[in-house]
Formats: structure tokens, sequence, C-alpha cells
């Protein structure tokens, strides 16, 4: 499990090795952070360990208003 503080990003990439799948979960409520969200992804499935990967998006609270 990996968290959202910024300061952590840059030690992502030492989970990726032999990583087969990619579990994000989205906060859809959050419209502010989703396009950084989008832009942490692309780096991570950039990464060669993570190109043969599966990927499941979760988009969270899909059943909250607004």
């Amino acid at each position: 499990i990996l968290g959202g503080q910024e300061s952590l990003h840059s030690s992502w990439n030492t989970y990726y090795t032999n990583t087969e799948f990619v579990i994000v979960v989205v906060d859809s409520t959050d419209r502010e952070r989703i396009s950084v969200t989008r832009e942490e992804l692309y780096k991570m499935l950039a990464h060669e360990d993570l190109r043969k990967s599966g990927l499941l998006i979760f988009a969270n609270k899909q059943d909250v208003k607004e």
C-alpha cells in the first residue's frame, strides 16, 4: 500500500519489481486532485517494471452526490 503523500512518491519505484497488478483508488468527489492522480499514474505506468502489470482503477464514492 502506497500513501498519497507527495514526499513518498519518489520512493514508490522500490516496490515496482515483480509487481503483477497496480490498484489505484481514486476519491471521485475530489475534483481538484484528479489531474494530479492522472499525472502520477502516467509516471508510474511509464516505469519499465510496470509495463506488463495489470491495472485496476477503483473510483471510490461514486454514490455521493456532486
